[in-house]
């Protein structure tokens, strides 16, 4: 018992002290002068490895009752859809920003895209995780685990004038 709580609290420090060293990254320009902003790969490896366990045990428990039928079910539903949404998500999900404007896709979004005088409001949504660069009309959604962060926060800034300490982003 004791030894599944440190395991995983040791986990959860694992994986904020990557992701902090992953916002700290920075971009490389390409060649059409753009930035693109993705999500780091323990997305990818996170996925992969709930959807294999998901068939391993899915192949491996025995059912013999309904009991069992429902954990496996809800086993699947949490395990195999939460990996199966992770692919997705890190294969879909990027924000690319240039001088002219800021886009972004997601999982089921299509492409929407910003100039930078377009963008009415930016605001930092803690609870949530993402930053929201907003106009009457569209939304961009800027998750906190980006590779970069730092970076784009520094366009944020150059382009908008919002400062990290006015999103109030530690």
């Amino acid at each position: 018992m004791i030894g599944s709580v440190i395991v995983g609290i040791l986990t959860a420090f694992i994986l904020l002290f990557v992701s902090k060293k992953a916002q700290r990254k920075r971009i490389e320009e390409d060649e059409l002068g753009n930035f693109i902003f993705r999500l780091p790969k323990y997305f990818l490896f996170i996925g992969i490895l709930m959807l294999v366990m998901t068939l391993l045990f899915a192949f491996l428990i025995p059912i013999k009752n309904n009991e069992d039928i429902f954990y496996s079910v809800l086993f699947f539903s949490l395990f195999g859809m939460g990996g199966l949404w992770m692919v997705l998500f890190y294969s879909s999900y990027l924000v690319n920003i240039s001088d002219k404007e800021m886009s972004y896709i997601s999982i089921f979004t299509k492409e929407i895209r910003m100039n930078w005088e377009a963008i009415e409001q930016i605001e930092y949504k803690p609870k949530r995780g993402r930053i929201i660069a907003s106009n009457t009309n569209h939304k961009i959604v800027i998750h906190l685990q980006i590779l970069g962060l730092d970076q784009l926060l520094e366009f944020i800034e150059k382009k908008k004038g919002i400062t990290k300490e006015e999103l109030k982003i530690n």
